[in-house]
């Protein structure tokens, strides 16, 4: 299979940085570009509560950016990267983001120490 654009999500894991060794070594082996994206799980804001969700959506913004600068130190140098915080949560969010990159192989954290997911995109 040809690989043209690799996406890894990365969310400070011990599991996602796994991901981004093995999208990075995906990415060299078929010269493809690599794009990284760090997930903030931002909440809607509700009527009653507005300030605190306020509050705990910019500390969600904060923690994001801390695991964005992290991925962009853990990719090898020689390979061209695009590290970037998009708002969302789980694999749904991750298939938009890869879909709208256009990126045809994704890789994200398994849960609980289970293998990496792997999704081909057509």
């Amino acid at each position: 299979m040809r690989v043209s654009h690799v996406m890894a999500v990365f969310d400070g894991s011990r599991e996602a940085e796994r991901v981004l060794v093995a999208a990075a070594h995906e990415a060299r082996d078929h010269h493809a570009p690599l794009s990284v994206v760090v997930l903030a799980a931002v909440e809607q804001p509700s009527r009653c509560c507005n300030l605190q969700t306020t509050a705990w959506n910019r500390e969600l913004r904060r923690l994001a950016e801390e695991d964005r600068a992290r991925a962009t130190v853990l990719v090898p140098d020689d390979i061209p990267v695009d590290v970037r915080v998009r708002e969302g949560r789980g694999h749904r969010a991750a298939l938009a983001v890869a879909r709208e990159l256009g990126c045809d192989l994704l890789l994200e954290p398994g849960r609980r120490r289970r293998a990496p997911r792997r999704s081909v995109l057509a």
